[in-house]
């Protein structure tokens, strides 16, 4: 019986699931924002990595300094997901998309279908959700991901990234995600509309203007 028992007990250890798998949250590069433009036939995509650091408080560990900071990264394929591996060969740790906020088109890039094939390319990858934003700009799209918010708050309240707040006290260009678009594109007949980005310099801190 013993015996029975111990071959049973062994069995089940081989059908336990473990965490052999798992990602630790600080040993990833947290991606919020993506940027892409298309130049002389070549997709060049622009990603924003942000120090999630700076949602906690700053008595439970947030850094105050590096609340509003964010990196940026360029690479350049002759597809979106050639320009992203080669962006991935110059990551410190694994990129993590599962926060990713929004997403910046560029005029070219529209024109040549870079919506259809990036809202596509969004949803069918496992880790992205629904509500991620999508503009457009004619000006820099490098430059509209390095600006940090007015306030000393995280990246990830910024505009950018969390548009619907202040679309709420003043509704003016009503923001739109990834699972609106997905609708309007399946619809017959119906032209996708998402909002232009322009920087501007209407602000003013103690020692310059910002963006």
């Amino acid at each position: 019986m013993k015996t029975k028992s111990a071959l049973i007990l062994l069995l089940c250890v081989f059908v336990l699931t473990g965490c052999w798998d798992s990602n630790e949250p600080e040993r990833l590069v947290y991606a919020n924002g993506l940027g892409i433009d298309y130049k002389n036939g070549k997709v060049i995509v622009h990603l924003q990595i942000i120090n999630m650091k700076g949602l906690a408080k700053s008595e439970s560990g947030g850094d105050p300094s590096s609340l509003s900071a964010a990196d940026v990264g360029t690479a350049t394929g002759n597809t979106l997901e050639e320009a992203l591996f080669n962006l991935y060969h110059t990551a410190d740790r694994r990129i993590y998309w599962g926060h990713l906020s929004f997403v910046i088109f560029s005029e070219e890039a529209l024109n040549v279908g870079g919506l259809k094939y990036t809202v596509d390319f969004l949803d069918r990858y496992r880790e992205t959700r629904y509500r991620i934003y999508f503009f457009m700009t004619k000006d820099s799209i490098k430059d509209a991901m390095l600006i940090s918010p007015i306030e000393n708050i995280s990246m990830a309240f910024s505009k950018l990234s969390d548009p619907d707040d202040n679309y709420h006290q003043s509704s003016f260009i009503p923001p739109i995600n990834l699972r609106e678009i997905i609708i309007q594109l399946d619809e017959p007949a119906y032209q996708v509309s998402i909002p232009e980005l322009k920087i501007t310099e209407q602000w003013t801190g103690q020692d310059k203007k910002k963006k």
